[in-house]
């Protein structure tokens, strides 16, 4: 037993000259990510804008067409605001609803599978405006929306996938219609809950 130990500590020498001298690096040769969906889509609060019942009720349209079309420029909102210029009692439903357009309400940025993303647009449940010193309310009746390469809109519609980038901004606009025709009297119209319509976007 004595004389075999010089042996052994020999052998175990001569394994460990055998590695080169030096660092000894190891290389990971693939790489593999998959990235799920991704869907940015960022829309402004609040909304003030001044709608001119004098210039809508002037209008004159025919029974079950809007009045002109009011543009308002801003973003979708959580809240919306509207100013009335007139002290008019409006209470025939077959004439009260207009359409109010918000332009780049919202924008949409993101990465999708193949088919692109499907957006739904509808109005809130709670979809109202309300004036407490006139005792007046506005109806939100309908939402629908379209983004701003097309032209027209539709509450379901899909974008397609060529268009989605992370690094470019789809705007959406958004169209509501909006019954007048409790609105008893002027002053600020105003949503006492956040959310007067919603935008869902999804990849199927």
């Amino acid at each position: 037993m004595i004389t075999a130990l010089p042996a052994r500590i020999i052998l175990c020498a001569a394994l460990l000259s055998t590695v080169p001298a030096g660092a000894i690096e190891a290389q990971t040769r693939r790489l593999q990510i998959e990235i799920e969906p991704i869907i940015i889509l960022n829309c402004v609060e609040q909304i003030e804008y001044t709608l001119d019942t004098a210039q809508v009720l002037a209008a004159g349209r025919p029974e079950g067409q809007s009045a002109d079309t009011v543009r308002t420029y801003g973003g979708a909102a959580q809240r919306i605001e509207a100013r009335f210029a007139a002290d008019t009692i409006l209470n025939k439903a077959d004439s009260s609803a207009i359409d109010i357009v918000i332009n780049d309400a919202c924008s949409l940025r993101g990465l999708g599978r193949g088919e692109g993303f499907v957006v739904d647009v509808k109005a809130a449940n709670e979809g109202v405006l309300i004036n407490p010193a006139a005792n007046g309310a506005l109806a939100i009746r309908e939402a629908r929306g379209k983004p701003d390469y097309a032209g027209h809109f539709a509450s379901r519609f899909t974008i397609p996938q060529n268009r989605i980038r992370l690094d470019r901004a789809i705007n959406l606009d958004v169209a509501l219609r909006v019954d007048i025709q409790y609105a008893n009297g002027s002053g600020r119209y105003s949503s006492p809950v956040d959310g007067v319509f919603s935008i869902e976007v999804s990849a199927p």
